[in-house]
């Protein structure tokens, strides 16, 4: 967890989530005039094993904000599909028809069923931070966008070190599969009367991949210099 305050006058607002908020934490020296707290719950309730992604109920007892904002789970499009899947697959959307070349194509349906699965456990932390905060705004942050080219010695989590040997997916595909994403959160939050904080204006280019300057050491995380835009952005709601 890491916390900045600068007195009672000012609301307090309750970061909280999973690896996303690393970003956010790092940048709060920015923003030395506001109250921040950011907790990730794999750190800060399981700080021995750092793997807790479970949403506990005692904090409630810990954190009395006046505004959430969460960020659970928030790489499913990236375990997905960062890295080519034995079979290489690529998919059509409403908003996106192309496919790459020498593919097998999958229903639109079941990519989406799939990564709906996928997101789940996130997706319930955020209807139990509802329920146990009835009365608090409450804000889903979007997760990043994806980087537009992957190195092949890039660092990457050890989830993905299995599968280094089939290479990283097209960026078409992940593009998809992230767009997909935030549209899953994006609708599955409004049933939950939570609203949904989109990506800051500025850090991609014109084809919507995160542009350099806010990439993280992996290709799943952006850095603080990100995290520093979505405080911003909170700042100014």
């Amino acid at each position: 967890m890491a916390t900045r305050s600068s007195g009672p006058a000012r609301p307090r607002v309750l970061i909280i989530g999973n690896s996303h908020t690393k970003a956010i934490a790092a940048a709060l020296d920015d923003v030395e005039h506001a109250r921040f707290e950011v907790v990730n719950i794999a750190t800060y309730f399981d700080p021995v094993n750092g793997k807790n992604k479970v949403l506990p109920r005692s904090i409630v007892e810990m954190f009395q904000p006046k505004r959430i904002y969460c960020t659970f789970g928030g790489s499913e499009h990236s375990v997905f599909a960062l890295m080519e899947a034995p079979v290489r697959f690529d998919f059509m959307t409403p908003e996106d028809p192309s496919v790459e070349p020498g593919r097998k194509l999958v229903p639109y349906a079941l990519v989406r069923a799939t990564l709906e699965r996928a997101m789940k456990n996130a997706m319930n932390n955020t209807r139990e931070l509802r329920a146990l905060y009835p009365d608090c705004r409450i804000t889903h942050i979007c997760t990043p966008p994806p980087f537009r080219e992957v190195a092949p010695n890039a660092h990457l989590p050890l989830i993905f070190q299995d599968n280094l040997h089939l290479g990283v997916s097209p960026g078409s595909v992940r593009r998809k599969l992230y767009r997909m994403h935030s549209d899953i959160a994006r609708r599955t939050c409004r049933t939950m009367g939570v609203g949904f904080l989109g990506v800051p204006d500025g850090c991609t280019d014109e084809d919507g991949y995160l542009l350099d300057r806010y990439c993280g050491r992996d290709p799943t995380h952006a850095n603080e210099h990100y995290g520093k835009l979505v405080l911003r952005q909170i700042l100014g709601t």
